[in-house]
């Protein structure tokens, strides 16, 4: 179970739907992991988690919110899937988990940097093709990605591939930076220091 929030909160979003790299197995020192909501249910017969009304999520990668979290386990039968992190829930390494309703994530990055990501919907996906590794995480609907050095980001969807850290977005992509431009005393400097 902590294996799929972390891999909800440290999405940033990317679309590459094959690749051939072994699962991100990342730890955390901090193994703690949260979940509240108004509603609970589990269904063993579907192989599925929903929490409902308010629900709110907390451990070491960072907080996620929505109205509604479904997480959906594979039939038992699937060893390849097996993931001590949910090993409460069967051992089993989730291979959907849908955010609706208010999405709002705050992670930070391996570099220190605070992300924010608020969108309508997020899907992670995992799942293993003639021996190709998928894992996704999709960001929809007006969807707003910031983070602490004043870059944003905007679109109607944003996909981040798990494995090659590649994020594609689309429609209406809109991108902006309202941090300093620079740290040198450059006054025509571009804040993505793609000219020198």
């Amino acid at each position: 179970m902590k294996r799929f929030l972390f891999l909800l909160l440290i999405g940033s979003c990317g679309l590459v739907w094959a690749q051939t790299n072994p699962p991100v197995v990342k730890k955390s020192a901090d193994q703690r992991l949260e979940i509240g909501s108004d509603q609970f249910v589990r269904d063993a017969v579907k192989q599925q988690i929903i929490y409902s009304g308010n629900v709110w999520v907390k451990d070491a990668a960072g907080d996620l919110t929505c109205q509604r979290l479904v997480i959906n386990l594979p039939p038992k039968s699937d060893t390849h899937l097996t993931n001590s992190a949910t090993e409460g829930y069967g051992g089993s390494r989730p291979t959907n988990i849908v955010a609706e309703g208010g999405v709002t994530v705050v992670a930070v990055d391996d570099k220190g940097a605070t992300n924010h990501i608020v969108a309508e919907q997020a899907i992670y996906t995992y799942a293993i093709i003639d021996a190709v590794t998928n894992e996704l995480i999709t960001f929809t609907n007006n969807v707003y990605v910031t983070n602490s050095s004043g870059f944003w980001q905007t679109g109607d969807l944003f996909t981040y591939d798990m494995h090659t850290k590649l994020i594609h977005g689309s429609g209406r992509i809109v991108t902006g930076f309202d941090g300093p431009l620079n740290s040198s005393k450059e006054t025509n400097a571009s804040p993505f220091k793609l000219l020198k």
